[in-house]
């Protein structure tokens, strides 16, 4: 038989265990991979979280900067209400923005990290060795 032709059910007839055995050690490292493609997924959502955060930091310290020098000046009392009305519109709008990315780049991550579940074992090889185990006329 011409083991280069041979599809992976014949090979593993042929080679028995040792073909299956090299299949079920062969998990760790699959397990590896998609633990570091979860922690990979994980950093980037924690990475695009710190930008939302740098971004509404900034947004919000030039907007209450801009309140403050309006404030140092002399303002009657219905600047000072028209600064804080804004201030208070300003806040509202911002925080919606700020939880709405901050819950899309978290339910980002929370895909990535599950799609790496997708890579933990190949079924099809680990089903092949354990066939290759099973006892041999077993009734059914």
């Amino acid at each position: 038989m011409d083991m280069r032709r041979a599809s992976a059910p014949d090979a593993l007839a042929v080679w028995g265990p040792m073909a299956a055995w090299s299949s079920v050690l062969d998990v760790p490292r699959q397990q590896t991979a998609a633990a570091a493609h979860a922690a990979c997924a994980l950093f980037q959502g924690f990475e695009a979280m710190r930008r939302i955060q740098e971004q509404a930091a900034h947004e919000a310290l030039k907007h209450h900067g801009a309140a403050a020098e309006r404030l140092q000046g002399s303002c009657g009392l219905l600047d000072v209400f028209s600064i804080q009305l804004d201030l208070a519109r300003f806040d509202l709008e911002a925080g919606a923005r700020y939880w709405q990315q901050l819950s899309a780049a978290a339910l980002q991550m929370q895909a990535g990290m599950a799609a790496c579940g997708c890579e933990l074992v190949d079924s099809g090889k680990l089903l092949e060795a354990c066939a290759v185990f099973e006892p041999h006329g077993r009734a059914s």
